[in-house]
């Protein structure tokens, strides 16, 4: 009689555990994940009137950080290489490539927000270089629905946003709330970027 007490509250605990997994992993908002080798990312971009995909292929995610880009429509392609010290503290962002940039940063960074970042911009706000632009102070806000197909799956990313409003021209930036993996989902600059899925 023990046995089956015991084996009947085994079950009952694991049905309970994966079944508020399972409900938190629904609710809005509040998926993440961390990057693996061999991830993609697929980026829709929308610039002077063009719209094309960006896709970024992680090689390495260790202390750096190594992927590849291609752009498909144009066939622009390049390598990046975000140092440790750059995912710690950049505050610059380059964002427009050309055919056959290879970039190591060590006090830039790209497609990732650096610790720093996203440590400023969680206590309510950080200041951010933009393509060698002059310094602009973004103010956190509250994340919104933020879908996208996760290995063959939609998901509700985790996140939250940045405004600024700066010489007339509003910007903005949407970043997954995950210290981790600090992805730039969406960048708004007069030109978009939107994360879209990841393979």
């Amino acid at each position: 009689m023990k046995k089956i007490t015991l084996v009947a509250t085994a079950i009952f605990f694991w049905q309970f555990v994966f079944g508020q997994i399972s409900r938190t992993l629904q609710l809005p908002g509040n998926f993440i994940f961390n990057i693996q080798n061999g991830d993609r990312l697929i980026y829709k971009v929308s610039a002077n009137g063009d719209t094309y995909n960006f896709e970024v292929t992680v090689k390495e995610n260790l202390e750096r950080l190594y992927f590849d880009w291609f752009m498909p429509q144009k066939d622009f392609n390049g390598q990046v290489i975000l140092e440790k010290e750059a995912r710690a503290n950049a505050t610059i962002y380059k964002n427009i490539f050309q055919n056959g940039d290879e970039w190591n940063f060590k006090d830039s960074a790209t497609v990732w927000f650096s610790r720093k970042n996203f440590m400023e911009a969680k206590k309510g706000s950080t200041t951010l270089v933009l393509d060698e632009s002059p310094p602009v102070k973004f103010t956190t806000e509250a994340g919104e629905t933020f879908k996208i197909l996760y290995k063959g799956r939609e998901v509700n990313l985790r996140n939250f946003n940045l405004k600024a409003s700066s010489d007339n021209v509003d910007r903005s930036l949407r970043i997954m709330d995950n210290p981790s993996n600090s992805l730039i989902l969406r960048m708004n600059l007069g030109w978009t970027i939107i994360l879209k899925e990841v393979q």
